[in-house]
């Protein structure tokens, strides 16, 4: 009814989906144990940061999933706040798989927001992940 691309973008966002449905499992079972909310403003857990004091248009989706939903119609970027992590860990973009090392402090990024082409379907969404052979430029060696 809507197309290739758009069911293509569709099928993406369906696996996306699918493959989370273990960690989301883990998200219901603390928020049942403790009462930690599930999806929760930066500040929540990164509550000595500034920056994250002043986010108010991403969440954190449990502890580990950083998400900037796309609030604008038809935009092709959009602005993303990274809060600062540990040494050793980065935030990596799940769809590009592009680390940004935030050891140092929190940073501000542009994020490409493709409403066609290759990359519809996709939008902000990051994951703590261990780092692995960062260059100086924020990235995973041979990753562009």
């Amino acid at each position: 009814m809507f197309g290739d691309e758009s069911e293509a973008a569709i099928v993406k966002v369906m696996r996306l989906r699918e493959q989370l449905r273990p960690y989301v499992m883990e998200q219901y079972k603390a928020a049942a144990a403790d009462g930690t909310p599930i999806m929760r403003p930066l500040f929540f857990d990164f509550h000595t940061d500034l920056g994250s004091q002043t986010v108010d248009d991403q969440l954190m989706f449990g502890p580990d999933y950083l998400v900037a939903p796309v609030l604008q119609k038809g935009v092709q970027s959009r602005s993303v706040y990274l809060p600062p992590l540990p040494v050793g860990t980065v935030w990596e973009n799940h769809f590009t798989k592009v680390t940004t090392d935030t050891s140092e402090g929190g940073r501000r990024i542009t994020e490409a927001t493709p409403n066609t082409g290759e990359g519809f379907g996709t939008f902000p969404l990051y994951r703590r992940a261990p780092a692995a052979a960062i260059t100086p430029g924020g990235t995973r060696a041979g990753i562009l």
